[in-house]
């Protein structure tokens, strides 16, 4: 990683230390099957991808990382479980009453496009204030190597419980400055990008397995507004992920 991220760690430990008595970590990982790939409104592959994650949350601090392996040979010269994208998060989260704040880096590398998209990096800022019937949040991302472009997007949610099974809506409103609009949608021009909204519904299985695990489906629309092609304007996607969860000493 380079100097920012390196940065971030160090304010991310330092940040840590406000966060009060130190408990034992949280260990996890996710694997999941989406129908398609978009991203922010646009499509990275039309086609099935696998979405295998690990990640590690301490004391606020919570370090990811991800990767996107497409299903199909759908891209021309490319191949069935390629792996295409690579990500590393690192971020730091605190309550703050009835909203979250939370400080983060994210790093992207693109192994399946034959370097054509070089890797690059975005900070973040995200809050989120429970509003007892929604909740309201907002988030920023800015690209600090590659892109050097703004994202912003606020978002409403609301998720309802009935025993072992959760669900939540959640619908965002995206915007982008002209340099991340250029580079992601081809448009140059600052504008609004895209309308997303999705249901997740998550299971937590009875018994001993409900506390290392669940299962959780998602459906999602997104609408691009003011960039992209007619031929991209609207897309539907679904998917299923098993997630896994440990903490040391739990019983």
């Amino acid at each position: 990683m380079n100097r920012v991220c390196g940065a971030a760690v160090v304010a991310a430990l330092l940040l840590a230390q406000t966060a009060g008595a130190a408990v034992l970590p949280t260990i996890g990982a996710d694997l999941g099957v989406q129908s398609k790939y978009v991203w922010r409104g646009a499509v990275s592959n039309p086609e099935p991808v696998l979405w295998p994650d690990v990640w590690v949350t301490w004391n606020g601090i919570t370090l990811t990382g991800w990767a996107s392996m497409d299903l199909t040979n759908s891209k021309p010269d490319s191949e069935a479980f390629h792996v295409t994208d690579l990500d590393l998060y690192l971020e730091y989260a605190r309550a703050f009453g009835p909203v979250t704040g939370t400080l983060g880096y994210g790093h992207y590398i693109y192994p399946g496009y034959a370097g054509a998209y070089p890797a690059t990096g975005e900070a973040y800022l995200k809050a989120k204030a429970d509003l007892k019937v929604l909740q309201a949040g907002i988030a920023a991302n800015l690209d600090l190597i590659e892109v050097k472009g703004l994202y912003v997007s606020p978002s409403l949610s609301r998720s309802l419980t009935f025993g072992p099974v959760t669900g939540t809506l959640a619908l965002s409103l995206g915007w982008g400055t002209e340099k991340h609009n250029e580079y992601y949608y081809m448009t140059d021009k600052s504008a609004l990008t895209d309308l997303t909204g999705g249901l997740n519904v998550a299971w937590t299985p009875p018994g001993c397995c409900g506390k290392f695990m669940t299962v959780t489906g998602n459906l999602g629309y997104a609408q691009l507004l003011g960039v992209g092609t007619e031929g991209q304007k609207n897309n539907f996607w679904g998917g299923l992920t098993l997630n896994f969860f440990y903490t040391p000493g739990s019983k």
